[in-house]
């Protein structure tokens, strides 16, 4: 792979307080570099397939328990995370049916791989330290 990055990770300032969101935010984080590094170390289209399958549905499990601990603590700007959320589960399933249109021409291609770990990358750790940041400074003041 001819393109250099900087490999996602999980930092002290996306901490939330809650243990099992910040458990799931170092997953999805590190799905992340496993997807990446399944087609940099040639592993192969099944096993790329695999980690990206993996990936957007550990999103979708993640952002569901998410909302349940803001519906516990009525965050007011539930609705709003909620459609957040929404819009890029979607953006993840479109890139998801990319990849496998991509595999089945014969890829996955470095662009496509790249094009998933840049969107989805930057996405997850911008989302967390606006948004989840957000939402965690209310709920600890509720407590």
């Amino acid at each position: 792979m001819a393109t250099s990055f900087t490999y996602a990770t999980w930092t002290p300032d996306m901490a939330t307080g809650n243990a099992i969101v910040d458990d799931q935010h170092k997953q999805l984080i590190d799905s992340l570099n496993q997807l990446f590094d399944a087609h940099k170390s040639g592993k192969g289209s099944k096993e790329v397939k695999r980690m990206m399958i993996f990936l957007v549905d550990y999103t979708v499990k993640h952002f569901t328990e998410e909302e349940g601990i803001l519906t516990k603590y009525n965050y007011p700007d539930l609705d709003n995370h909620k459609k957040i959320h929404a819009n890029f589960t979607a953006t993840a399933k479109n890139l998801l049916q990319d990849l496998l249109q991509d595999i089945a021409s014969g890829g996955p291609s470095d662009e496509m791989i790249t094009n998933v770990y840049v969107i989805v990358g930057k996405w997850v750790i911008s989302h967390i330290k606006v948004q989840d940041t957000k939402w965690a400074e209310f709920v600890k003041s509720q407590k």
